[in-house]
C-alpha cells in the first residue's frame, strides 16, 4: 500500500473529526440501513453540495453547520433542555485520495488504527462491510471516553472517485438510541451527485 505521511495526516483529521465533534455545544455482515419511511422524513430539509458531490437529507429541526472542525457539514440534534449541553451529531467528511493507492480493506485498517489510539477506551461494538449510495461501504459502531462524557460512535465510509466519504454519528452512550432511526434515515439518503 501507498500512502504519503501529509495523505495519512489528513487521514486522521478526518477519522477524528467524528470524536472532536462529540463535544459539540449549542460487524461482519452489518445490514445497511433501510430506506427512510415517508413518516419520518416528510419534514426533512435537503442539503447538498457541488463542490464535494454529495446530497443528504435532514431533519428540519437540526441546526446545519458548513465547514465545521474540517468537515464538509454537520448536522446538530435540538437540545432536549436549556441543560442540555451535548449536541448528538452527524458530520458528513471528505477526504481527497488522488495520488493514493488504497483500497476500503487498507483504507478501513488505517482508520481503526487510528481510532484505537486516540480514544480513550475504545471498544468496537460491531463492524463490518456494507454499503453506502450503493458502493461498498465499511461501517462500525464503536465507544470510547473524551472528557467527561461516555460517547458512542457509528461511522460509515467509502471510497469513491479517489476519494474517501465519511459519514459519523456520535452521541452520549446512554442517548445513541434516542436518534438513531433518524440518523439511519439520513444515511439512507445520502447520494452522490
Amino acid at each position: 500500500m501507498k500512502i504519503n505521511t501529509e495523505n495519512f495526516k489528513l487521514l486522521t483529521l478526518l477519522v477524528l473529526g467524528g470524536v472532536l465533534l462529540s463535544g459539540c455545544v449549542g460487524q461482519e455482515g452489518a445490514e445497511e440501513p433501510q430506506p427512510p419511511e415517508p413518516e419520518l422524513t416528510k419534514d426533512f430539509l435537503t442539503y447538498e453540495n457541488p463542490t464535494h458531490g454529495i446530497r443528504i437529507k435532514y431533519p428540519k429541526d437540526w441546526t446545519m453547520q458548513e465547514g465545521f472542525m474540517g468537515t464538509v457539514v454537520v448536522f446538530l440534534s435540538p437540545k432536549a433542555d436549556a441543560s442540555d449541553v451535548f449536541q448528538e451529531n452527524l458530520n458528513v467528511g471528505v477526504e481527497d485520495l488522488s495520488g493514493v493507492s488504497i483500497t476500503l480493506d487498507e483504507y478501513t485498517e488505517l482508520t481503526i488504527d487510528q481510532m484505537g489510539q486516540f480514544i480513550t477506551d475504545f471498544t468496537v461494538i460491531e463492524s463490518g462491510k456494507t454499503t453506502l449510495a450503493g458502493n461498498p461501504a465499511y461501517k462500525i459502531v464503536y465507544t470510547g471516553s473524551q472528557a467527561q462524557y461516555s460517547i458512542k460512535w457509528m461511522q460509515i465510509w467509502a471510497i469513491k472517485d479517489d476519494k474517501a466519504y465519511l459519514i459519523t454519528y456520535t452521541a452520549e452512550t446512554d442517548s445513541f438510541s434516542d436518534f438513531l432511526e433518524i440518523v439511519e434515515a439520513m444515511i439512507s439518503s445520502f447520494e452522490f451527485m
